[in-house]
């Protein structure tokens, strides 16, 4: 492992409430956080997926440098060795005496497992918490396949409707079709471009059908698609010629949405009721859901509302990490046509095709694929001297230290009275400046992304 793996450590004088009398601490940027005594070590949290970790010794003495990143304020930590040291004053599982770690690090996003008094009835972070458990337990009754992988996003839909949550459910080899084409979603124009790219040079008006607008709308989108190295364009006779560089895969297998309610009252309800009709009229999703909170009644109350039946029912507990299906859900059809309802009166419909659908599916996966839902953090501000990623027992949550809570995205913005630009220091790392600690958080959520997306380079 050696001295090249960045690590994190923290003083065990903040876990003195611990009942272990001999304890060590071990954080890696990539690895997990371990409590070690003796021979054994018990795994505390993860941020990573790592099985080797150095072992810090409780005894750590503190002193002010500067980071290996440059001008960025760090801790260098110089330990005693480990009691099974060998001669030469190596400790076998351990070949570093000075770790150089970054303070902004250490502050914000050491990993440990405390309550923050998140306000689960709120619908923000209740939001995220079914998003992480999602992608962690999905499905709850059975398992994916070898080979399956998903996605998940939030706050997406079409143009009628927006989902909270949204699973994508597909194989690895389709995702790593898709990793070729970089990791940005695409509308509709270039996904036609792309789907109807031939493999020799044809004229672009010869690949693909009537638009219903004018081509050189067309025209402009296969100029894109060129300018991002999609496909290989060429001009013979005045005419602009393409071919595909890669067969663009018709990826996503299942669609699974739901919607999240954490506290069902009377107004929810009503409204929960036309949106499910609508899933279940026009049958874009394979399956349409509803989160809500446990009450612990022996019946859950959302069982009784007027809610199609075609909709399944899943109750979760963010402050225990479960999940229960309390309704399974019917296949709707995503083979036929649909019936759009308008939102405005549910006696007008409109009819869809099966190839409508097939379209907004894939528009709607796109859209999972190039955001998922970690992607809270870009409409949000990170550079606030207030803002930080707080470990809850549930994963990491956005949190406000001037409001004491999960702020939403409408609340962490610049207008927001508490807000405080980072100190000047914090943002003197490299050249060009790239910030200081918001760009390490936007960083760590972009990683964890990455890596639910097979083919996709990782750090």
């Amino acid at each position: 492992m050696g001295c090249n793996r960045r690590m994190l450590a923290e003083s065990s004088s903040r876990y003195a409430a611990s009942p272990v009398d001999s304890v060590w601490f071990c954080v890696g940027l990539c690895g997990s956080v371990w409590v070690c005594t003796g021979d054994s070590a018990v795994p505390l949290g993860s941020v990573g997926i790592s099985n080797d970790v150095f072992l810090i010794p409780e005894t750590l003495t503190f002193r002010r440098g500067i980071s290996s990143r440059g001008d960025e304020r760090g801790e260098t930590l110089s330990c005693r060795p480990h009691p099974t040291a060998n001669a030469d004053g190596r400790s076998p599982r351990s070949h570093c005496k000075e770790i150089v770690v970054p303070t902004l690090l250490t502050k914000h996003i050491h990993q440990r497992r405390r309550s923050l008094g998140v306000e689960f009835d709120r619908e923000f972070p209740f939001e995220l918490f079914v998003c992480r458990y999602l992608e962690r337990n999905w499905p709850l009754v059975g398992s994916l396949g070898d080979k399956q992988s998903l996605l998940v996003g939030r706050q997406l839909g079409t143009q009628a409707r927006r989902w909270d949550t949204i699973v994508v459910v597909t194989t690895e080899a389709s995702v790593r079709q898709r990793a070729r084409f970089g990791p940005q979603a695409f509308n509709q124009d270039l996904l036609r471009v792309l789907r109807n790219a031939p493999a020799t040079f044809e004229w672009y008006r010869d690949t693909m059908p009537q638009p219903g607008f004018p081509w050189r709308y067309v025209r402009a989108a296969v100029r894109r698609a060129a300018d991002r190295d999609l496909i290989e364009t060429r001009h013979r006779g005045g005419r602009l010629e393409y071919r595909r560089r890669w067969t663009f895969p018709d990826w996503p297998d299942r669609i699974i949405v739901f919607e999240n309610k954490p506290d069902l009252g009377a107004a929810a309800a009503d409204d929960l009721a036309g949106q499910l009709q609508h899933d279940v009229a026009l049958g874009l999703a394979d399956e349409t859901w509803v989160c809500t909170r446990p009450t612990g009644d022996s019946v859950e109350p959302i069982i009784l509302e007027s809610i199609p039946v075609e909709a399944g029912i899943i109750t979760v507990d963010p402050d225990r990490d479960t999940g229960t299906v309390e309704w399974y859900p019917r296949q709707l059809d995503v083979d036929g046509p649909g019936e759009q309802i308008d939102h405005r009166s549910t006696e007008d419909a409109t009819t869809v095709s099966r190839a409508w659908k097939q379209t907004r599916r894939l528009e709607l996966a796109e859209r999972v694929y190039g955001r998922g839902w970690r992607s809270y953090v870009e409409s949000m501000r990170p550079d606030c001297r207030h803002f930080s990623l707080e470990e809850h027992a549930t994963g990491y949550l956005p949190w406000c230290s001037a409001k004491q809570r999960c702020q939403t995205q409408r609340e962490c913005a610049g207008s927001c009275s508490a807000f405080e630009p980072e100190p000047p220091q914090s943002r003197m790392k490299e050249w060009p400046l790239d910030g200081g600690s918001g760009r390490w958080f936007s960083e760590v959520l972009q990683r964890r992304r990455r890596r639910r997306r097979p083919g996709e380079e990782t750090d």
